[in-house]
This record gives C-alpha cells, sequence and structure tokens, in this order.
C-alpha cells in the first residue's frame, strides 16, 4: 500500500510542475524470454 501511495504522490508533484504523465512502470522484473538488447543491463 505504501508503495502505491508513493505512486500517487509522485504523480501529483509532476502534475503540479506540469509534467504530463502517460504511462507507470509498475516494476522491472522482466521475463527470461525477453532477449531485447535494451532490455539487457536491467536484467543484469
Amino acid at each position: 500500500k505504501m508503495v502505491i501511495a508513493e505512486a500517487r504522490r509522485t504523480y501529483t508533484y509532476l502534475s503540479l510542475f506540469g509534467y504530463r504523465v502517460d504511462a507507470v512502470v509498475v516494476n522491472r522484473i522482466l521475463p527470461a524470454e525477453v532477449d531485447d538488447p535494451y532490455f539487457g543491463k536491467w536484467k543484469d
């Protein structure tokens, strides 16, 4: 629950300063099948 509250607070602050949010990344846990080089460092 605390993580959700932090995400809401961050969204609110970003909105107050004029930053528009289109998406929220919940986590960076990737399945082993993902082999795109873009995600290479995330998997290390």
